[in-house]
Protein backbone atom coordinates (compact mmCIF):
# COMPACT_ATOMS: atom_id res chain seq x y z
CA UNK A 1 0.00 0.00 0.00
CA UNK A 2 3.07 2.46 0.58
CA UNK A 3 4.62 1.42 -2.93
CA UNK A 4 7.05 -1.10 -2.55
CA UNK A 5 7.08 -4.49 -4.02
CA UNK A 6 9.81 -7.00 -3.59
CA UNK A 7 9.95 -9.67 -6.51
CA UNK A 8 12.10 -12.85 -6.47
CA UNK A 9 14.24 -14.18 -9.26
CA UNK A 10 14.69 -17.59 -9.04
CA UNK A 11 18.56 -18.79 -10.76
CA UNK A 12 17.13 -22.24 -10.63
CA UNK A 13 17.47 -24.24 -13.95
CA UNK A 14 13.62 -25.14 -14.28
CA UNK A 15 12.64 -27.28 -11.53
CA UNK A 16 9.45 -25.39 -10.37
CA UNK A 17 8.48 -28.21 -7.68
CA UNK A 18 11.89 -27.41 -5.67
CA UNK A 19 11.49 -23.93 -5.68
CA UNK A 20 7.77 -23.69 -4.57
CA UNK A 21 9.21 -26.18 -1.88
CA UNK A 22 11.74 -23.83 -1.04
CA UNK A 23 9.58 -20.74 -0.91
CA UNK A 24 7.45 -22.77 1.43
CA UNK A 25 10.24 -23.69 3.30
CA UNK A 26 10.62 -20.08 3.80
CA UNK A 27 7.77 -18.98 4.25
CA UNK A 28 8.22 -16.40 1.49
CA UNK A 29 5.08 -14.34 0.40
CA UNK A 30 5.98 -11.84 -2.33
CA UNK A 31 5.81 -13.36 -6.16
CA UNK A 32 8.85 -15.60 -7.56
CA UNK A 33 9.87 -15.12 -11.16
CA UNK A 34 11.60 -18.69 -12.66
CA UNK A 35 14.56 -17.47 -14.93
CA UNK A 36 15.40 -21.06 -16.33
CA UNK A 37 17.07 -19.45 -19.24
CA UNK A 38 18.83 -17.50 -17.25
CA UNK A 39 17.72 -14.51 -19.34
CA UNK A 40 16.78 -12.27 -16.47
CA UNK A 41 20.40 -12.77 -15.00
CA UNK A 42 22.28 -11.83 -18.03
CA UNK A 43 20.25 -8.47 -18.37
CA UNK A 44 20.74 -7.71 -14.84
CA UNK A 45 23.99 -8.97 -14.91
CA UNK A 46 24.25 -11.13 -11.83
CA UNK A 47 27.52 -12.60 -11.34
CA UNK A 48 27.24 -13.61 -8.14
CA UNK A 49 23.58 -15.04 -5.31
CA UNK A 50 22.08 -13.71 -4.35
CA UNK A 51 22.42 -10.27 -5.92
CA UNK A 52 19.60 -7.59 -5.09
CA UNK A 53 18.44 -4.59 -6.82
CA UNK A 54 16.88 -1.09 -5.48
CA UNK A 55 14.85 -0.13 -8.51
CA UNK A 56 12.71 3.01 -7.31
CA UNK A 57 9.69 4.72 -8.54
CA UNK A 58 10.89 5.78 -11.74
CA UNK A 59 12.06 1.93 -12.76
CA UNK A 60 15.59 3.28 -12.47
CA UNK A 61 18.29 1.17 -10.29
CA UNK A 62 18.72 2.74 -7.22
CA UNK A 63 21.44 0.36 -5.78
CA UNK A 64 22.49 -3.32 -6.02
CA UNK A 65 24.02 -5.15 -3.35
CA UNK A 66 26.08 -8.80 -3.56
CA UNK A 67 25.45 -10.83 -1.13
CA UNK A 68 22.49 -11.49 1.69
CA UNK A 69 21.73 -8.73 3.59
CA UNK A 70 19.15 -8.69 6.95
CA UNK A 71 16.09 -6.76 4.73
CA UNK A 72 14.27 -6.23 8.29
CA UNK A 73 16.94 -4.47 9.77
CA UNK A 74 16.79 -0.77 11.38
CA UNK A 75 19.17 0.16 8.41
CA UNK A 76 17.59 -1.48 5.42
CA UNK A 77 14.00 -0.31 7.42
CA UNK A 78 15.17 3.67 7.05
CA UNK A 79 16.70 2.60 3.02
CA UNK A 80 13.28 1.89 2.04
CA UNK A 81 11.01 4.61 4.29
CA UNK A 82 13.43 6.64 2.35
CA UNK A 83 13.02 5.62 -0.98
CA UNK A 84 9.37 5.75 -0.50
CA UNK A 85 9.09 8.76 0.48
CA UNK A 86 10.34 10.40 -2.51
Amino acid sequence: EDGLVVVAVSADRGNVHRVERFCNMLGVTFPVLLDPTGRVRNTYEVTALPTSYIIGRDGKIAGKIIGSREWDSPESLRLFEGLLER
